[in-house]
């Protein structure tokens, strides 16, 4: 088995798994961003666009996963 092969089969092995953990972690990252965000202000139209933004931004990198 050549180093080429070996790499090959690590990235299958383990980094495709971990994109899964990673996106879970990038998720409530946003999630958490996006509801402190929308705590610090009293502007309805602002927490309706950073909601949407959130909801967004959570299905395009679910999606993409």
């Amino acid at each position: 088995m050549n180093w080429l092969e070996m790499l090959q089969k690590i990235f299958e092995v383990c980094i495709i798994p971990l994109l899964g953990i990673l996106t879970a972690y990038l998720v409530a990252f946003i999630k958490s961003k996006s509801e402190a965000l929308q705590k610090e202000t009293d502007n309805e139209l602002y927490k309706k666009y950073i909601a949407l933004l959130d909801e967004t931004i959570t299905k395009c990198v679910i999606a993409t996963n």
